[in-house]
């Protein structure tokens, strides 16, 4: 789940980006609400990258973080 507010925090997150890929770019994540792109990336031949439609930090969740990035270092050292 993603915070609207983080406690403790001046970050407030008023508005999550969707983010539409364009091939060969894919979405990664998708909003419950919706079913639009939280998140993209791109696996090129020379260069990957990996982009959020909000902030990492407004992931709740310490596993779930954990688990993404994860994921997402994964999805750039794989061979």
């Amino acid at each position: 789940e993603i915070a609207s507010c983080l406690v403790g925090s001046e970050m407030c997150i008023r508005d999550r980006d969707c983010i539409v890929p364009v091939a060969p770019a894919f979405p990664v994540f998708t909003y419950a609400r919706g079913n639009q792109s939280a998140g993209i990336a791109y696996k090129g031949a020379d260069y990957r990258t990996f982009i959020l439609g909000f902030p990492f930090e407004s992931i709740q969740s310490e596993t779930d973080r954990a688990s993404i990035m994860a994921g997402i270092l994964g999805f750039f050292t794989q061979k």
